[in-house]
């Protein structure tokens, strides 16, 4: 179902109101605000369109590939249950059809644009100054990606950025869908147990896994459930605090990955600095930040016999992917 766009004049201004008045009143970011009202935080976004926001033209691929443009910034993707930051430079720029990849030193991309419905350039005024962003929405007006520029960004660059890319027509408001179902799941009865494990112990790659679970018709939980435990056992919800821990005391590089239907990001590397931060969870130096309480079916997930070089398949890992997609794109 399609809502409809919030056009009224009258509504508009109620609705800027209450954002930021419920905003101001509880100190919630953008994203909680718009949730306290019922709202996606794309709608409440859209809302300021002709005041601090600037709706962006739909060109997402073409529109995207100009980040370089922007010097030293702060890549953010969340989804419910975590948030992932990373400061650097947009680097070594790809893509196929629809399908993005970024694979700078620092920001580490996969960008799936069939899922992006919306942008908007936001200059927002905070206690510290204009806060300048570009923010990326799905459907549904979820986020999908953030980049904020910081003080040493260009921000010339942002500014034609934005003359360039800004639509035409800027009335305010955004119309979104109600998210399909989800497909149904087959019954654990009508897979070949035995023959999944048999794929598992034949995997040579991390990245054929989520071949495996396409093969068998499996969503990665029930795959999870599935598995013998050599492959996945269930561990305690808060696990993943004393995970960062080691990982940072033992200087082990460690992917992590934080994705929703349109971005995944990625950190390889060390992890250091581990902190609660209330209740949103752990965050590290890297800026990832969890949700621990969301997590009812955490696994930890591994294979017995590549413990002894995860460290070294990681940097290979990373080292081929690109090669790959390079060798791919030049055949094109």
């Amino acid at each position: 179902m399609l809502n409809s766009a919030r056009h009224d004049v009258a509504a508009l201004t109620q609705l800027r109101h209450d954002f930021q008045t419920v905003k101001a009143a509880q100190k919630l970011r953008n994203r909680e605000a718009a949730h306290a009202l019922g709202i996606s935080e794309g709608e409440a976004l859209a809302a300021f369109v002709g005041e601090h926001v600037v709706r962006l033209e739909p060109n997402f691929v073409e529109l995207y590939e100009q980040m370089p443009q922007l010097g030293a910034v702060m890549a953010l993707t969340r989804n419910e249950a975590a948030v992932h930051e990373k400061d650097g430079v947009f680097e070594d720029m790809s893509h196929d059809g629809t399908v993005g990849l970024v694979l700078g030193s620092a920001i580490d991309l996969r960008v799936f644009y069939h899922a992006w419905a919306s942008g908007f350039a936001v200059r927002e005024t905070t206690a510290q100054g204009v806060q300048k962003s570009l923010q990326f929405f799905d459907r549904q007006g979820h986020a999908v990606h953030k980049i904020f520029l910081r003080e040493h960004s260009n921000h010339e660059a942002f500014d034609a950025f934005v003359d360039r890319w800004q639509m035409r027509e800027q009335a305010p408001g955004l119309a979104t869908e109600e998210a399909s179902a989800p497909p149904a799941l087959n019954l654990d009865s009508d897979i070949d147990v035995a023959a999944f494990h048999g794929a598992w112990d034949a995997m040579t790659d991390t990245h054929q896994f989520f071949g495996m679970l396409r093969k068998f018709g499996l969503a990665r939980t029930q795959a999870l459930r599935l598995a013998e435990r050599r492959y996945a056992y269930p561990v305690a919800n808060d696990a993943l605090q004393g995970l960062l821990e080691r990982a940072a005391q033992s200087t082990l590089p460690i992917m992590v990955f934080v994705g929703n239907r349109g971005m995944i990001q990625i950190h390889t590397g060390p992890v250091s600095n581990i902190r609660m931060m209330g209740p949103v969870g752990q965050r590290a130096r890297s800026g990832l930040q969890s949700a621990s309480a969301r997590r009812s079916d955490r696994q930890r997930v591994g294979r017995a016999q590549a413990d002894q070089r995860r460290h070294r398949h990681l940097a290979r890992t990373v080292r081929r992917e690109r090669r790959e997609h390079r060798d791919a794109v030049r055949r094109a």
